[in-house]
């Protein structure tokens, strides 16, 4: 179950609560969240009143105590501690412009249908006030509950520092400001800013905790806990209120018909709910992967992530190029070779492997936005780390492909979102008036996802994404730069490599899986739809040899590509007759290599695939590009040796 894998990181963790790094997301301990600070009040510990600032905005994120309440409802409770100006001014009303509104005031004893109003002040006031009158307390907490029963906290603000503006009716300029304090001089060593006093944590958690008496069995760890009742938001740190659990709606239909009361439907421990819900903020934080933003808010809408026992961070593994494994290994370039390539995933693999325990597991989890204020579950898995990695190590050998279109040459698999963005994407200037690859950021998570399905439970790729690889592939003519087609095919190569093969082998074991079709030319394989492509390969090469400019051109096999691809005999009838001038254009020692290669390509289909004129499978794009490689290979190779001999 989810929320118990979640408990369990939480507690694998816990010694990092509250710790604070440079540059790193610190996982909140329970009964904690963050909020933002406009205005920083300094006392010492007798609660007088210091100094005050405003606080930078590269600094404003602050750890604060937090309620039940207002964990869940924000600013419609106030935080115990530091908190907004409405909570901690008795005179707050006198200053601000209009009566407070209804938002802004406070509802008591909702359950009992108690609609009385109350001062915003009181409550913050009276809570703080048993705190520091607990057993709990602490020397921070008594100084400011002193400061605060002075009463005088927009004076201080407005008439001693001018920190806050008053107008003409001597009523503030801005009132939604949240307030934070620290404590002079130091006591015990400890930091004089209240929110990073791992002490100052610990007394609110044990005095909230005491305050719950109230204990049932908690669905998740099978304990007696205090029940959490209001579950907590901003899962994404994203300053939204979307939450994964809502079971407290009673005039919806969240439990009734099937419950009593929301306990009935799903009881979860406060201690429980708060370990869960701050481990998964903190891990979508720490490595969650952004498969897709709200298009007017930028916010992350769509988020992946991943753990283990023993490999922190699972999520390249499956989502990046095969080389970001290599570079866990003592490797250095990539391998030109298909051996190569699979020594050096071995390698790799074995190199996660050894620390392995029997009982290391991954959790894969996908989180979305079902609606402005609810977040679902889209994808959620548990394996072993072995089967796993037994996995990850099947889809890069099966995917791989050798890639010349991308910065990284060389044998490897692409990345999921390298796959969706070709298969999908379309040509695009950019600001240089280069032509890119882009594709619609709607499309992209939905793919994606149903890509990572394929990779860790070892499904087949959907043949709707390989048929849309290829017939991107097939049209050539659709693109304004030669390298953005030919990443595509290199693309769609992978794609129908992986997918026939993987057809072959579906129910064989790992040891038992072969390669039919591989990254190298076979020049007996029989199949029709491959000999097709072969011989657009060599047509395409005698027409390109002969062009003294090859920008901008293009030639007659990539012109009727697309049709050739659906009505192979006929379309090869017009592409061999224009053949013609461009043989004649070449040496006699060419010309007649090439006539020689299509005759033996020709011989080696059965007289019926050869006149058949249905659609050709994806097959032929293996053909075509292994095909053209060899030509190409070999053009090199007789180059280099007419250099040497000179």
């Amino acid at each position: 179950m989810l929320f118990n894998e979640l408990y369990l990181l939480y507690e694998k963790n816990k010694e990092l609560a509250g710790m604070e790094k440079d540059g790193e997301t610190m996982l909140l301990p329970i009964a904690h969240s963050t909020n933002n600070a406009q205005v920083e009040i300094v006392i010492d510990n007798n609660g007088n009143f210091r100094r005050a600032k405003t606080v930078d905005e590269s600094d404003r994120t602050t750890l604060v105590p937090v309620t039940e309440d207002a964990g869940s409802r924000g600013d419609k409770a106030p935080y115990p501690l530091s908190s907004k100006l409405i909570y901690l001014s008795s005179d707050y009303e006198k200053y601000t412009l209009n009566k407070i509104s209804k938002d802004k005031k406070m509802k008591i004893d909702k359950k009992n249908n108690d609609k009385k109003n109350i001062i915003p002040f009181n409550i913050y006031f009276n809570q703080l006030q048993e705190w520091a009158n607990s057993k709990y307390t602490h020397p921070k907490v008594e100084a400011i509950f002193k400061y605060i029963n002075k009463k005088t906290v927009i004076f201080d603000l407005t008439e001693k520092t001018k920190i806050l503006e008053l107008d003409e009716d001597k009523k503030l300029k801005k009132a939604d400001i949240f307030i934070r304090f620290i404590v002079e001089p130091s006591v015990n060593n400890m930091p004089c800013e209240t929110w990073k006093d791992i002490s100052l944590y610990n007394s609110w958690i044990n005095f909230y905790l005491n305050k719950k008496t109230d204990k049932k069995l908690c669905y998740i760890t099978g304990n007696q806990e205090a029940p959490s009742y209001k579950h907590p938001q901003k899962i994404r740190n994203s300053g939204d209120k979307a939450k994964l659990i809502s079971s407290n709606d009673e005039r919806g239909f969240t439990y009734r018909g099937r419950f009593a009361n929301d306990i009935e439907a799903i009881s979860i421990g406060y201690e429980t709910s708060q370990k869960a819900h701050n481990v998964l903020r903190w891990i979508l934080k720490k490595q969650g992967f952004i498969l897709e933003r709200d298009q007017k808010t930028k916010v992350p809408k769509k988020l992946l992530v991943s753990w283990g026992s023993n490999i922190d961070n699972p999520t390249p593994l499956f989502m990046n190029d095969t080389y970001t494994m290599f570079k866990s290994s003592n490797t250095e370039t990539l391998n030109q070779t298909e051996e190569g390539f699979a020594k050096r995933l071995t390698k790799a693999i074995l190199g996660y492997k050894k620390d392995l325990e029997t009982s290391s597991k991954i959790v894969i989890l996908s989180i979305d936005s079902a609606t402005p204020g609810r977040l679902s579950i889209t994808m959620f898995r548990r394996l072993e780390e072995s089967s796993f990695l037994n996995s990850i190590e099947r889809w890069h050998k099966t995917c791989a492909w050798d890639f010349n279109s991308f910065q990284e040459k060389g044998i490897y698999s692409p990345s999921l979102s390298k796959i969706v963005k070709f298969v999908y994407g379309g040509e695009k200037k950019d600001r240089n008036g280069r032509y890119i690859i882009e594709a619609n950021e709607k499309i992209l998570p939905s793919i994606i996802e149903k890509l990572i399905v394929c990779v860790i439970d070892r499904k087949p790729i959907p043949i709707n994404i390989v048929k849309m690889a290829v017939n991107k592939a097939s049209n050539p003519m659709s693109y304004q730069e030669r390298y953005n087609w030919n990443a595509v095919l290199e693309i769609a190569c992978a794609l129908v490599k992986k997918s026939k093969n993987d057809s072959i082998n579906k129910n064989l074991t790992n040891n038992e899986y072969k390669e039919v079709f591989t990254m190298a030319l076979d020049e007996n394989f029989k199949d029709r739809s491959y000999l097709y492509g072969r011989l657009l390969a060599v047509a395409d090469r005698i027409e390109y040899s002969t062009f003294e400019s090859r920008e901008n051109r293009q030639t007659n096999a990539k012109r009727y590509m697309s049709a050739f691809a659906q009505r192979p005999y006929k379309t090869w009838q017009i592409i061999y007759k224009k053949l013609e001038p461009y043989l004649n254009k070449l040496n006699k020692g060419e010309s007649v290599k090439y006539q020689n290669l299509l005759q033996n390509i020709h011989d080696l289909f059965e007289p019926k695939d050869f006149i058949n004129n249905s659609s050709l499978d994806g097959i032929y794009i293996l053909g075509f590009e292994c095909q053209g490689k060899d030509l190409r290979y070999k053009n090199v190779k007789e180059n280099n040796e007419e250099d040497t001999n000179e």
